[in-house]
């Protein structure tokens, strides 16, 4: 004999007084949610929220420390310094190039520096204009200087030059000398921005000096 079919009671779905089957409360929402006490990760003042003001501090302090890079003190004198290296590299492998070209046609040419030497060669060019050009060539490098190598030029052993190989060392010498312009315009730059910047560093050594201090620590 069947035995008679029990209501149980309540339904095993439904909610009960002490919460629902899955362990939430009738009453309130889950259990440690947001609008609990405890609070959860999304909370205000939760470890989160603290994460990500640490990290917008460190983001505010990077910024400002590149915009110092760019706009402190010092700044515009560490990229002439390094522009003056550039030049020095520049002027360097032109003038070699320059002497080389030069020497085929005038090799006994010979003067103090780099500077004198190109400004004579911007002027005449070749060795059959010097003796032509004494007068010219005395403004440049001096009387005595000037006679000697006009004397020089006319038993020179190079090879004669034509007006087209002339006119290219003119232009190479020529390209030279305002390189070295530009390096003095630097320099002067230089020593008057490290006097504003770092005084007390300048009144104990040359400026340059000092701002190549200033290039290799960075700031």
């Amino acid at each position: 004999m069947n035995k008679p079919f029990n209501k149980p009671r309540g339904n095993s779905f439904g909610p009960s007084r002490g919460g629902n089957k899955f362990g939430g409360s009738s009453r309130g929402g889950p259990r440690g949610g947001s609008s609990g006490k405890g609070g959860g990760s999304f909370g205000a003042s939760g470890p989160g929220s603290e994460r990500f003001e640490r990290r917008r501090r460190f983001l505010l302090k990077a910024r400002e420390d590149i915009r110092e890079q760019f706009t402190g003190k010092g700044a515009s004198v560490v990229q002439a310094v390094r522009a003056i290296d550039d030049l020095d590299s520049a002027i360097s492998l032109l003038f070699q190039r320059l002497k080389e070209l030069s020497a085929l046609n005038f090799p006994e040419l010979k003067l103090d520096n780099e500077e004198s030497y190109a400004r004579v060669l911007r002027e005449l060019g070749r060795r059959e204009d010097f003796e032509g050009g004494l007068e010219q060539l005395k403004k440049l490098v001096g009387e005595l200087k000037a006679k000697e190598l006009a004397e020089k030029s006319k038993g020179g052993f190079g090879t004669a030059f034509n007006e087209e190989e002339r006119d290219a060392v003119k232009q190479l010498a020529s390209a030279i000398s305002e390189l070295q312009k530009s390096r003095k315009e630097l320099d002067k730059f230089i020593s008057s921005e490290c006097f504003k910047v770092m005084k007390n560093v300048c009144t104990l050594i040359e400026p340059i000096v000092a701002a190549r201090l200033l290039s290799a620590a960075g700031s």
